[in-house]
Parts: C-alpha cells; structure tokens; sequence
C-alpha cells in the first residue's frame, strides 16, 4: 500500500477532528490513539451508499476529505482507513497501510486478495491493528503481538494469533451483522452501521436493526423496518446517521434520482 497521498493543512486537520468529535490533545501517543480510533468509530459510519449509488470513488486526499468530513458521509474500508491514515500522518505517527483479507467462519474461507484494507501503527516498538472501516470493529487498536492474550472491549473479546505465515484477528462476540460476507447485501443492497457508546444502530436493506451490548459477549437486538418508502429511509439515514439527502446519490428508480447535486458538493 505504497500510494502517496496529499498530506493535511492544519485547517483540514481542525475540520476533521470536529467532525469525530475529539477534542483531546495532539501527540503520537497510544492514549490519543486509543480515543482518535473510538471518536472515529462513534461518529463516521462503515456504508456503501456511493458504491450502491453508482457514485465515483477517488482515493484522493481532497475527495475523501470532502466526502467524510464536509459532507458528513462515512465510506468503506479503503475510504475511511485512507482517510483516517492522513490525520495520523499529520499527527506524526508512524504507520503502515496494508491491503488484508477477510476470513468468514461461516464459509472457513478466507477472501480474495485486497479484500481489505488495515492500518499497522508503531508506537515505541509495539505494533498495534488499528482499522476505523470494518463494520462491526473494535472501537480502540489491537496490540499486534501474534499472541494469543485475549484483549477485553465493551464490544467484544479479540485476540491476534499466528498461524504459518498469517495473522488472524478474532473475535468472540455474537454476531451483529451478517451483511458484509461477500455474498450478503453489501454488494447489491444499501448498507450503513455505526458504532454508539451502548452498541451499535444498522441500517440495512429495509430495516434499521438497534444492537445493544449487554456484557458477557452478548447482545439484545431490536429491527423495525422501514414500511414508508424511499423518503422513509431517507430520514432514518439523517437522523440515525447524520447522511443527509444531498449528500449521497440514488439509483435510477428513487425518488431523489437524477438530482443535480454539484452545487451542494463543491468545496
């Protein structure tokens, strides 16, 4: 993952930490790490809306920036983790991108090469998984140590472990979300999850699931579905998500199709 990027102005970088809502000091330590990734998470949702609209990526500097923070939308693994990637930058982190695999234990198989993507942060010699475009994620960094010591998270139980030349991330949690195995509606339907500070809100298809973690790796679900149409949606992205209407592109048959929304986007 050699790309190089455009870094950010210090302007940009005020803008971006508004937008997740951080406010603690600026220094490459694992403390500010630590609350960079979980700020990151609460607020910036995992969704494919431009994937499911038709809408261009550009793993731009400018075009994520505009996308994530001045748009308020969220994005995929390579979206956000870029994105994510720049602001460490300019905090002076040393870091790694690295293109990963997904391993389903639905199938025990493990996906196509560049399947994802994650970020390899060094902090004085200790390497720690730090990924803000997973889905269903870990809200604070990994040590990378490919142990097998279990790491305890309100959302979970992780660990890394070797096995031959790989590293596998696992974890012990009952399973939120099932959209996004390769072959689930990620790839043909409208998908968007965000973490909150109980759990996590899932919109997905028709339906808005609400996921509340309960301790002991368990989890009470609650799913309404969304009985009023396109505008229906609409208003629980808004409101669930912060996405607003002008922000993402429809597929041909929405209500909202074919909108001239290049005024609203021009930065």
């Amino acid at each position: 993952m050699a790309q190089e990027l455009e870094r950010f102005a210090a302007n940009e970088v005020d803008e971006y930490l508004a937008r997740i809502r951080y406010t603690g000091p600026i220094e490459p330590t694992l403390e500010v790490l630590e609350e960079l990734q979980r700020c990151h998470i609460l607020s910036v949702p995992f969704e494919n809306l431009s994937v499911y609209g038709k809408e261009e990526i550009v793993l731009s500097k400018e075009w994520l920036f505009d996308k994530v923070v001045r748009r308020h939308r969220g994005g995929f693994c390579y979206e956000l983790n870029t994105v994510f990637s720049l602001l460490l930058d300019y905090i002076g982190f040393e870091f790694q991108r690295h293109a990963s695999e997904v391993y389903s234990r639905k199938t025990g198989r493990i996906g196509p090469p560049f399947d994802h993507m994650i970020l390899v942060v060094n902090i004085e010699g200790a390497l720690w998984l730090t990924d803000v475009g997973f889905g269903d994620s870990f809200l604070t960094p990994l040590l990378f140590g490919c142990s097998a010591d279990q790491q305890e998270q309100s959302s979970g139980t992780y660990r890394i472990r070797k096995e031959g030349d790989r590293c596998f991330y696992e974890e012990k949690v009952k399973t939120i979300v099932d959209e996004f195995d390769p072959k689930s509606p990620f790839t043909h339907d409208r998908i968007c999850t965000m973490a909150k500070p109980w759990g996590r809100i899932t919109f997905s298809g028709n339906k808005v699931t609400k996921s509340t973690y309960l301790g002991d790796n368990k989890i009470r679900k609650e799913t309404k579905e969304l009985l009023g149409g396109e505008e229906e949606i609409v208003k629980e992205l808004e409101q669930q998500f912060g996405i607003k209407k002008e922000s993402c592109l429809y597929p041909e048959g929405s209500m909202y199709c074919g909108s001239d929304q290049s005024k609203e986007r021009k930065i």
